[in-house]
């Protein structure tokens, strides 16, 4: 179970190539969903409003989605026969956790209606999928300039032995 959990993680991160990368993709895609959904909460004017509560919403929200996505992953995908249809499994569950799950719960934690709070949570996640974006395209970049880089340095030594 817990080696399903990593690999979906690491497939939410983008599959970085090591441990350091998906710590900060993950560290960071988090905290930009609790402050997008701490920031939103207070503009709908939502009657319980607070940081702790975003946190508190978006960590165990992201926990029960990834435990479901891995448990339909194990237990549930040997069962559907239909190739057409395994990879929508994820995918499925992942909606339901979120709509019968983390939407309620949103509005329990806020005490706001179910569609805002849905809302919010969907801006929270849009908030954290493009900072994964942008963090994997920031480390390629780095990965690739340091590349050309060594390119770079081993053209300027073949032309200083030249000279």
């Amino acid at each position: 179970m817990i080696d399903e959990i990593l690999k979906i993680v690491g497939l939410l991160a983008g599959n970085p190539t090591n441990n350091i990368e998906l710590g900060a993709i993950v560290l960071l895609s988090l905290v930009a969903c609790v402050g997008v959904v701490d920031k939103v909460t207070r503009s709908f004017k939502f009657p319980l409003t607070g940081t702790n509560r975003a946190a508190g919403l978006v960590l165990g929200g992201v926990a029960i989605g990834i435990a479901a996505v891995a448990a339909a992953n194990l237990y549930l995908m040997p069962c559907i026969k239909t190739e057409a249809l395994q990879p929508l499994v994820p995918i499925v569950t992942g909606l339901v956790v979120f709509l019968a799950i983390a939407g309620p719960a949103a509005c329990f934690l806020f005490r706001g209606p179910y569609f805002k709070s849905i809302s919010v949570m969907i801006l929270g996640v849009l908030a954290a999928a493009a900072i994964s974006l942008l963090l994997r395209a920031g480390i390629q970049a780095v990965r690739s300039g340091g590349k050309d880089f060594q390119k770079t340095r081993q053209r300027t030594q073949k032309v200083n032995k030249m000279l």
